[in-house]
């Protein structure tokens, strides 16, 4: 019997049957789309297809945290039956959540002294975070108390790689990743940029490259540098971009990566980044 819960976001972007399977808490982000209200949870509210073509004919979207009340009745319940807690957050750096848990963890130990609740700041996105998701359930199956597998994540999301790169740079002026100046002239001129997470868990641009086949190219070449023997599965998210998905993963596969997993991502991140766009994530020791 495990000694502890994990709960996450769900931009961790995985499906209702890992939630099911593993019992890990799934704490859904929400969406507000042209007025409406919406939870992130597994395209119940609205389906992918729906979302992405509303997305692109220009949709009004903001995002919104998990309910930190939710957050709060689950892991007081686990500390109740004896249990402690652990929360998986999405990068601090982009998203309000890691505070908010931290808020919750606080106030719950205050109240049970006897209990922990730790919280991670993943510094990762979508299956990133997914990643360190994973490791933290086969430790806890594994009979690790909550402190062994915060010291075991707070290392391993070191070596979690993000690379991804967007087709209408104007979604990323909006999120305030790019002025407005450069967004446009990049659009005007065909200006492809290619992204990673920084050490930090910050959206920074490493390449401009001009033409989308160029930075198919470039792209999938940073993704086969980064990548060595301990790579398991490279997780390829896209936004209603699924051929390009599969054009990259045929180009990673010929260059000798494993296991390739190809996926529509959420709409909590899909917001940000608009149609079209398209990444790659997986753990390396390099």
């Amino acid at each position: 019997m495990s000694n502890f819960i994990i709960m996450t976001d769900s931009t961790t972007d995985f499906d209702k049957e890992f939630f099911e399977r593993t019992g890990v808490s799934h704490h859904p982000h929400g969406f507000i789309m042209d007025g409406k209200e919406y939870k992130d949870r597994f395209w119940q509210d609205m389906s992918a297809e729906d979302y992405c073509a509303a997305l692109k004919k220009g949709a009004n979207v903001t995002t919104s945290m998990p309910e930190m009340h939710l957050m709060e009745e689950v892991a007081e319940k686990a500390f109740k039956e004896g249990k402690d807690a652990m929360y998986i957050s999405f990068s601090s750096q982009l998203s309000g959540t890691y505070n908010v848990a931290c808020m919750v963890a606080a106030d719950l130990m205050e109240k049970y002294p006897e209990r922990k609740m730790v919280v991670i700041d993943s510094k990762c996105a979508t299956q990133g975070q997914g990643i360190l998701v994973q490791m933290a359930v086969k430790m806890r199956d594994e009979g690790k108390n909550v402190e062994e597998v915060a010291e075991v994540l707070n290392v391993e999301r070191e070596k979690i790689y993000h690379f991804f790169t967007v087709d209408d740079l104007m979604h990323l002026k909006r999120g305030g990743r790019l002025s407005a100046t450069s967004a446009v002239v990049g659009t005007l001129v065909g200006i492809k940029p290619i992204l990673h997470m920084s050490d930090e868990g910050k959206l920074e641009t490493i390449a401009k490259v001009r033409g989308k086949n160029n930075a198919l190219n470039e792209f999938v070449k940073m993704v086969l540098d980064k990548n060595d023997e301990s790579t398991d599965t490279v997780y390829l998210f896209h936004v209603a971009a699924e051929e390009t998905a599969n054009n990259v993963a045929e180009k990673l596969m010929a260059g000798g990566v494993k296991k390739v997993h190809i996926y529509q991502l959420g709409p909590s991140i899909s917001a940000h980044l608009g149609t079209g766009a398209f990444g790659a994530l997986f753990h390396s020791e390099k």
